[in-house]
């Protein structure tokens, strides 16, 4: 049966409904981080976890701790108000009530990390050789025995004898009123996620040891556009949020990485303030911003190359495209096209990727295209780049693609008579729906099965935080439960800020942070590795692809990702897990 084309470009008020589902982008901004952290490609893969890795990556100067300068700012802040969270109960067995211990001593010599052998933690754990501060995630630092003493006072940025500051952005923009407006349900709810903030923040508080401070969280009304920052417009904008994040006296920011954008780390960072909300930066640009970058909502993209490398030469390179919807190609062997956002760090990696390609196995990228973030135009250059892998012969189309380009980008190959493999970004069971479903019926890549959200270690801690309530995200009113994105996000922050010390700096924030020990392997939140220079450690990841039938775990719907190969998770440090080569990837049913 020939295929029917869908209508290119699309009509203007579905391109515009399109257009307004950027807000619920679910890829490379955050599922990677919700949905297992499977990250395959360019810019979603995995973090260096070793000194060794790191040297070849990497070559700027960690040590630059203030290079940044101060900017002015017109705006004010429009705060939502202080999250602090301690109407929140603690979890059974946590005794703490307050600050005492045995740990004395100066506490500019005190570095958290290496953890205490004996005495109890404000958790109520017994403390003693390799112990971790809570049995609740397997993610807890090393039991470090409730602290005693002068924690040193303001000792740096958003440091105060009982507080540390973290803000929030909640976007405010003309683009991001009318995505919101017309997401509806599907739309992330920024004021239901500050809500779950402040429980798991109260939580928090109470079982990582804190050196006699609280967590504060102030969320903000931005003035910046983070659709305009994505595209290198209002940079004035994110300028100036920065400095109202300084101004509010934020230690760290912990916006939502999807209301973030480049701009608006890097101009925290010139304010001396920490951010969490990078995504797929190469290890130089964390370096280059040290000590102020740190993720775990996707991984560094120099090393992201070096694992999707590994496994298109050991699991696809010279085998026939078994999954493609084309008879012919699924005899023939693959033929690479790699299509990535024409932004200058990812273009660089891009080219990392093929030339990998090449040395490795021998793969000639026959097709590279790029395509310039601007969603107005995503039509028009779907269908040249479509065309462009037609002619080119490519039967695997290698889409380091934010999450909505394919959206165009499979519409304009249907519209063709065009059916390759789809190697990409996974983000989650809701994105995988917006694209055309017979061409994304061929799509694998990082990613995993999308979970029940009840069977998630945040909504155990939620219940642990709160017995007797639920996430305010996934309510009613709430959107989507994606109350696990600013769980694991607080996890990591709370662990740097145990590890740092009483002497609260961005110095000691980051040499304990290098300290910390390896996590255990969680299948939502991945496992972590650390190390220096190590600034997002998510080192595990798996692999998916789209069953567009399949009712889904995470919200009951038709079109769901299952696990290939069994479900296994891999290690960036084990690549020789991956199996092969000319080793066929065991997906859809083959």
């Amino acid at each position: 049966m020939a295929d029917t084309p869908d209508p290119t470009p699309a009509a203007q008020a579905e391109f515009e409904a399109m257009l307004r589902r950027y807000f619920a982008k679910l890829g490379r901004r955050y599922a990677p981080f919700l949905i297992g952290l499977a990250l395959l490609l360019i810019v979603v893969i995995l973090v260096p976890t070793t000194e060794p890795v790191n040297s070849q990556l990497g070559t700027g100067d960690n040590t630059a701790l203030g290079t940044g300068n101060r900017r002015s700012s017109s705006g004010d802040s429009t705060g939502t108000g202080d999250v602090t969270g301690d109407t929140t109960p603690a979890a059974s067995g946590d005794t703490s009530g307050g600050d005492s211990g045995t740990v004395t001593g100066p506490a500019a010599d005190f570095i958290g990390s290496s953890g205490s052998t004996s005495g109890v933690a404000r958790s109520g754990v017994t403390c003693g050789e390799g112990v971790r501060q809570f049995t609740w995630s397997s993610h807890a630092p090393l039991c470090e025995a409730a602290f005693s003493g002068n924690n040193g006072g303001a000792t740096g940025q958003g440091v105060t004898a009982s507080t540390v500051t973290l803000t929030f952005r909640i976007p405010s923009s003309t683009q991001d009123q009318a995505i919101g407006a017309a997401a509806g349900a599907a739309n992330v709810n920024y004021n239901a996620m500050v809500a779950d903030m402040q429980t798991y923040i109260g939580f928090f508080n109470k079982q990582f040891e804190l050196y006699g401070r609280k967590v504060v969280l102030k969320a903000y009304k931005g003035q910046g556009d983070y659709i305009s920052e994505d595209q290198g417009q209002n940079l004035a904008g994110a300028q100036a949020d920065a400095v109202t994040a300084h101004d509010m006296g934020a230690f760290g920011d912990v916006t939502f990485s999807l209301g973030a954008s480049q701009p608006y780390e890097q101009d925290l960072a010139d304010e001396h303030v920490m951010s969490f909300s990078a995504l797929g930066q190469p290890q130089s640009w964390f370096e280059q911003y040290a000590p102020y970058e740190w993720s775990v909502q996707g991984p560094s993209g120099s090393t992201g190359v070096l694992e999707a490398a590994a496994f298109v030469c050991r699991r696809m390179a010279n085998m026939p495209a078994i999954f493609s919807g084309d008879a012919v190609s699924q005899k023939t062997k693959r033929v690479f096209g790699i299509v990535f956002p024409e932004i200058p760090t990812y273009a660089a990696l891009a080219k990392q990727y093929q030339d990998l390609l090449k040395s490795q196995c021998g793969v000639t990228v026959a097709q590279t295209s790029g395509y310039t973030v601007n969603v107005a135009q995503f039509p028009t250059q779907a269908g040249t780049i479509g065309a462009q892998m037609r002619s080119s012969g490519v039967t695997t189309i290698l889409c380091a693609c934010d999450p909505i380009f394919p959206i165009f980008l499979t519409r304009s190959a249907q519209g063709q008579g065009y059916h390759p493999e789809w190697v990409a970004v996974l983000a989650g069971d809701p994105s995988g729906r917006l694209y055309q479903q017979t061409e994304w019926a061929h799509a694998l890549g990082g990613g995993a099965q999308s979970p029940d959200p009840k069977t998630t270690e945040a909504y155990k801690v939620f219940k642990l935080a709160n017995p007797g309530g639920e996430p305010a995200e996934g309510s009613s009113n709430g959107g989507p439960p994606y109350f696990y994105v600013p769980y694991y996000t607080l996890l990591h922050v709370f662990e740097g800020l145990q590890a740092a010390g009483p002497n609260l700096t961005a110095a000691n924030f980051q040499q304990g942070m290098f300290s910390l020990p390896p996590s255990g392997v969680d299948p939502i939140g991945g496992q972590w590795e650390f190390g220096n220079k190590v600034y997002d450690p998510v080192t595990s990841f798996s692999i998916a692809y789209w069953d567009p039938n399949g009712t889904s775990a995470f919200d009951g719907k038709a079109g769901r990702y299952l696990n290939c190969n069994g479900g296994q998770i891999y290690n960036v440090n084990h690549l020789d897990e991956l199996g092969g080569p000319n080793e066929q990837l065991h997906c859809f049913g083959h």
